[in-house]
């Protein structure tokens, strides 16, 4: 396979995805979670009881900890590291 195209990295680079997924923090991994699976901000908002803009700034935090810019690269990314995704799903 090869290397993801937004961090360079393999995609089965699990060493890679728990640095990332220890970084973030307990809010951030629940909007990740949510963003993932195609929420949008506003509906993240609506899930977790919180105003639009604080959804949006978990976000920006979760887009710096990545490396990413916008919501599309981190739609590709997360595509792109399974295993991150798997961590987030299961908890661990």
């Amino acid at each position: 396979m090869t290397a993801c195209p937004h961090c360079g990295f393999e995609p089965s680079d699990a060493k890679r995805d728990v640095e990332i997924y220890v970084k973030l923090s307990p809010k951030e991994k629940v909007v990740l979670k949510l963003f993932t699976f195609g929420m949008h901000p506003k509906d993240i908002a609506k899930e977790l009881n919180i105003s639009y803009n604080t959804s949006r700034f978990f976000l920006f935090k979760i887009y710096i900890k990545t490396g990413m810019s916008n919501r599309v690269e981190l739609m590709k990314f997360m595509k792109w590291h399974p295993d991150l995704c798997r961590f987030l799903r299961d908890g661990k």
